[in-house]
């Protein structure tokens, strides 16, 4: 299981990488206007992350279930195929991921502030 956490999970950080190289190209004024905000851009980095991984996500749970049907109507609440534990496992890296964009960029984000002190 570490293999495909640590895949996922560098996964997530290489979307995050990529808006932050493409950004400036794609959308050059409102990036140019996120720096103007202390950690604006990595919380736009990181809601881009956050979009793809949810697609891969959501798209890991909805091939389970394609892949095995009978986890919809199934009496047993811990059935598992290797294609739930591969879904479960990107979303625990998602999860880890956001965790660790929200320590390091918590303390930039005005809304953060009164969420840290609170720590």
């Amino acid at each position: 299981m570490v293999i495909p956490f640590t895949a996922f999970f560098v996964l997530s950080f290489s979307w995050f990488a990529l808006s932050r190289v493409l950004m400036p190209f794609i959308i050059p004024k409102t990036y140019a206007k996120l720096g103007q905000e202390p950690g604006a851009r990595g919380y736009w980095d990181a809601s881009m992350a956050s979009t793809a991984n949810a697609y891969v996500t959501g798209g890991l749970g909805i091939w389970a279930f394609v892949q095995t049907p009978s986890l919809m109507t199934s009496e047993d609440l811990y059935l598992k195929t290797p294609e739930t534990c591969q879904s479960a496992t990107a979303f625990l890296a998602w999860v880890c991921f956001e965790l660790c964009c929200q320590l390091v960029y918590l303390r930039h984000w005005k809304e953060g502030t009164s969420a840290a002190a609170g720590l």
